[in-house]
């Protein structure tokens, strides 16, 4: 994931980036099992675990999709020994290109709300639990 952050694998976003290659892991062996996105059920978890890897990547600076752009790295290590990665592929990086574009245009959506929110706010005053839940509820935006 560094090449594609241009953020350094020990750097400040250590933990970002194992967070990444874990819920990476987690993703494709969930899609490749059956599990797809969706708002309830195991569906839920994987939505959540991809969410949170894409938070992650957004963090580290990543303006465009490139969280399905990390599967080949990952059939290349594990391939071999999960050949049900390789058969799903095409399935896996789809399903995780569009989760993504759904979730960029959702984040870009929410961080413009919590921008306005902030802006009404007095230095220092906490978010409301009103709009946080909304972020959380309407916009996915992970608690953390």
């Amino acid at each position: 994931s560094s090449d594609l952050t241009h953020q350094a694998v020990d750097g400040p976003f250590k933990a970002s980036h194992r967070v990444v290659a874990d819920h990476l892991r987690s993703t494709a062996f969930l899609i490749a099992d059956g599990v797809l996105p969706a708002k309830d059920g195991r569906g839920y978890v994987l939505r959540r675990i991809m969410r949170r890897a894409m938070r992650h990547l957004h963090m580290m600076g990543t303006t465009d999709p490139i969280f399905y752009k990390l599967l080949p790295a990952l059939i290349q290590q594990m391939g071999t020994a999960y050949p049900e990665l390789v058969q799903g592929e095409a399935l896996i990086r789809e399903t995780m290109r569009g989760e993504e574009e759904r979730f960029k245009a959702m984040l870009d959506r929410g961080l413009h709300l919590l921008d306005d929110e902030k802006s009404k706010l007095a230095s220092g005053a906490p978010l409301p639990g009103d709009v946080a839940f909304r972020l959380y509820d309407t916009f996915g935006f992970p608690l953390d």
